[in-house]
């Protein structure tokens, strides 16, 4: 039923999710990065899931080192296998990217580039505007 939570257990790991129906997932932040998983567990849910949300995502200050390495991961994962994602994020949650090696930091930023939709570019947005 849509609105309900699920606990998600693609390997040994359990995750709550806030939906996950008709290919789409929906998750927390705090739920999907803060606690212990693997990019396995990222693997195993891409192969019947092609829609990932992911809200609650924390601020430059809140944000952590292992919360952010681990969402770094799963856009690896879903870069690779070319599944949507919508990251749902405040204007200065990306100035946290100092937690990670720099080398790690421009994959990522290439990557959230790479993903980003026409429609929310900030190319488009002022072409249309």
């Amino acid at each position: 039923m849509p609105g309900e939570t699920v606990i998600l257990k693609p390997t040994s790991h359990e995750i709550l999710s806030l939906q996950a129906i008709h290919g789409m997932l929906s998750f927390k932040f705090s739920d999907l990065c803060e606690p212990s998983t693997a990019t396995l567990d990222y693997l195993e849910l891409s192969n019947s899931y092609d829609h990932w949300v992911i809200s609650g995502n924390p601020d430059a200050e809140t944000m952590t080192a292992f919360g952010l390495r681990r969402l770094a991961k799963l856009i690896d994962v879903l870069y690779d296998r070319e599944i949507r994602l919508d990251l749902l994020v405040t204007a200065d949650s990306m100035a946290s990217l100092h937690h990670l090696p720099p080398s790690d930091a421009a994959r990522l930023t290439s990557r959230l580039n790479a993903l980003q939709s026409p429609a929310t570019s900030p190319d488009t947005e002022s072409a249309t505007a």
